[in-house]
């Protein structure tokens, strides 16, 4: 708020009261034992105060990472913040879901820790300055998340078909050993090496190989693939050292190196 005084001199002037900016001016006659009297007019002061926002054009809560973020439950958090601007007494965070922390300095901070808890959180950040009971605009962070990802092998094969070997190896039941690192859909088969395997319903099977393209198969004609490409009966050999098959379109073999 900005003050103004004005002095008015003058012998026989009534008390008057003067509007400027949001504040009114009271005029106060001084002791009589001046020659000439005169007045000064100084402001009343009112007991509510105008909050001043720090931010003016500058002063703001800033982050170089996105203020949506998407997460799984369980998974690694770590969120950093600072202030653009004047420097604030405090740094206030609320609204911090269970699993986060948070930690200060003068002009910025971070959040870390992992949600254990799916859903949709808001947290509020915002600098303020004690001195001048001032506060910046509230920066919100929203945090989305979500149940674990379903692990591909649990969508590919039922319980009752599939074994864990330990360290990523696991037994189907029909299609033998392989190993995945349960993040997506490729797996490596002992007999048909790397080969990206993709079912609906756990029953019938899409197999992509990268010589022979698009292969069907399914629990109850294993081990002969159904070819796309060759739009014909193709038939796994048991074990041998390579990657062999019956070729039926051509009544021959075929055989590539795993």
């Amino acid at each position: 708020m900005v003050w103004a005084c004005s002095l008015i001199f003058a012998s026989n002037l009534k008390l008057q009261f003067f509007k400027f900016a949001q504040g009114a001016f009271q005029a106060i006659r001084l002791p009589t034992d001046f020659s000439s009297s005169f007045q000064i007019v100084t402001p009343l002061v009112s007991t509510t105060f105008l909050t001043h926002a720090m931010s003016g054009a500058t002063t703001e809560v800033r982050s170089t990472q996105k203020n949506s973020m998407e997460i799984e439950v369980g998974e690694d958090f770590n969120y950093n913040f600072y202030i653009q601007g004047k420097s604030p007494t405090s740094i206030e965070v609320s609204q911090l879901p269970a699993g986060l922390s948070k930690t200060l300095s003068t002009r910025s901070g971070s959040i870390t820790g992992s949600i254990e808890q799916p859903g949709d959180y808001l947290i509020s950040i915002y600098g303020y300055n004690s001195i001048w009971n001032a506060y910046t605009p509230t920066f919100e962070l929203s945090i989305s998340v979500t149940s674990t990802k379903a692990d591909p092998l649990t969508s590919l094969f039922p319980n009752d078909q599939l074994t864990s070997l330990g360290s990523s190896w696991y037994s189907s039941s029909w299609l033998g050993e392989f190993y995945s690192n349960n993040q997506n859909n490729w797996i490596y088969h002992k007999r048909l090496g790397w080969v990206y395997l993709y079912s609906e319903e756990g029953k019938d099977y899409w197999v992509f190989d990268e010589n022979l393209g698009w292969l069907f198969v399914n629990a109850s004609i294993y081990p002969f693939f159904y070819s796309f490409e060759k739009s014909n009966w193709l038939y796994l050999f048991p074990e041998t050292t390579d990657k062999h098959f019956w070729d039926y379109s051509s009544n021959s073999s075929l055989e590539h190196s795993l």
